[in-house]
């Protein structure tokens, strides 16, 4: 079910089942209240099975690498290995479930895929004979850092789970991949389909709790009563 699908749905449930051109509701304010629901189910869920379906998980397009210090710091002195590649844009918020990040796999454009692992590891890494030129990610201030100084990796693709699915759709680089990108307008939202109808009734519930709060709107003339926003 696409996301235009699952507002509409809220939308009409919130009108006691009445198609009406008034939102009592704005899009902006269920859709904020959807996602808390979904990753509060989906963490929930990855915590009790160590597993997730593949449809809770998206795809980034390819991802530009830049050679940067850790934290955007000057390094001193200069050529002592404090430089890391890293993607050059902030990534959107990743869930966690176990302390782990929900990330399914960090490869290069070869498929190839890139092994985890810690700053803390990372740091050690460079000191060791056998796996200082390993190539190996992790994730600091939401970006991925790659611990490699191979000069032919300058993309990388990451598949995981993130807190709001329309942020990954506005990635640099997604207007280029409409087939790998979640597009809200036309992909189905990013969500275990046994646990859509699980988060649209929780998303409802909440809702429901400021209803008396609400002016009713008893007209239907395209004017929305007063109802909550996102702020």
């Amino acid at each position: 079910m696409i996301l235009n699908d699952i507002l509409s749905r809220l939308n009409i449930t919130l009108n006691n089942g009445v198609p009406s051109d008034d939102k009592r509701y704005s899009d902006r304010y269920l859709y904020s209240i959807l996602i808390a629901i979904r990753a509060e189910l989906i963490k929930q869920k990855a915590a009790k099975y160590n597993f997730l379906n593949l449809f809770n998980y998206q795809t980034t397009p390819c991802l530009s690498l830049e050679l940067s210090n850790l934290d955007d710091c000057d390094c001193i002195p200069d050529g002592v290995g404090c430089k890391y590649k890293r993607t050059s844009q902030l990534l959107p918020e990743i869930l966690t479930s176990r302390d782990k990040f929900l990330i399914s796999s960090v490869r290069d454009l070869a498929g190839n895929i890139i092994s985890m692992t810690t700053l803390e590891n990372s740091q050690a890494d460079k000191h060791s004979r056998l796996k200082k030129d390993y190539t190996r990610w992790f994730l600091h201030n939401n970006r991925i850092y790659i611990t490699s100084n191979n000069t032919d990796l300058t993309k990388i693709i990451i598949t995981g789970v993130f807190f709001d699915p329309v942020e990954v759709a506005d990635l640099e680089g997604c207007a280029d991949d409409p087939v790998t990108c979640y597009d809200p307008f036309t992909s189905d939202f990013p969500i275990d389909k046994e646990l859509l109808n699980t988060v649209i009734r929780m998303t409802q519930e909440e809702v429901m709790k400021y209803t008396m709060r609400i002016p009713q709107d008893m007209q239907n003339d395209a004017k929305s009563a007063e109802a909550p926003t996102s702020n």
